[in-house]
């Protein structure tokens, strides 16, 4: 897999600067195989420091931060392409903290017990989510029921897409959901994403 390392040149850099310093390496594709924008990278540049502090308080790794990083970069990617907005560095940072927190509350449902990555949610979802991440929970709670999405699957007779949501929610990765399903666990991605994208479309058209 082709990366991209922050800071840039760190691979010239002298031993003892390098030595000092928790490299961000983050992929240079998307999942799907396409070149992410570069100006997401030049944002995680400029934020790399922040970047690492989120990681070594929110995670107490500072080892984490490219996980953090690359959870962030695809999603704000997947949301806004080449729109880097006012601010292509705050917009990396907000998404980079609300991951952090996810991956801090590992597989621990929320008060609601509907905790589920919100990069495998349909971009119109996650829109919405992200207008005012200072109001994310309100957001959340008004946009973001699960329990009424799993309903809708059912009610489209996706017995086998709900089972993929309950997986997701659970934590599972797409390897582990294909094996449990005995399905390429690519074609399960886009079929959960597809459906999903369905469903959720209707609740917000509904709600």
């Amino acid at each position: 897999m082709e990366i991209v390392t922050i800071p840039f040149g760190f691979e010239e850099l002298p031993d003892s600067e390098r030595n000092a310093i928790v490299p961000i390496c983050v992929p240079i594709k998307d999942d799907d195989g396409f070149l992410i924008a570069w100006g997401w990278y030049e944002a995680i540049e400029d934020i790399q420091n922040p970047l690492r502090n989120l990681s070594r308080n929110v995670l107490g790794d500072v080892w984490r931060v490219s996980e953090v990083t690359e959870s962030a970069l695809k999603i704000v990617w997947r949301s806004h392409g080449t729109d880097f907005g006012r601010s292509a560095s705050s917009r990396m940072y907000v998404q980079a903290r609300w991951c952090a927190r996810g991956l801090a509350a590992g597989n621990e449902r929320n008060r609601r017990g509907l905790d589920i990555a919100l990069e495998e949610l349909d971009d119109v979802l996650r829109t919405r989510l992200l207008v005012d991440p200072h109001d994310y929970g309100q957001a959340y709670d008004r946009n973001l029921d699960l329990g009424m999405l799993d309903k809708q699957l059912r009610m489209n007779g996706m017995d086998d897409v709900q089972q993929m949501l309950q997986l997701v929610r659970d934590g599972c990765t797409w390897k582990e959901i294909g094996a449990k399903l005995r399905q390429n666990p690519p074609n399960v991605q886009k079929k959960f994403r597809r459906w999903i994208h369905r469903a959720s479309v209707t609740l917000l058209k509904n709600g």
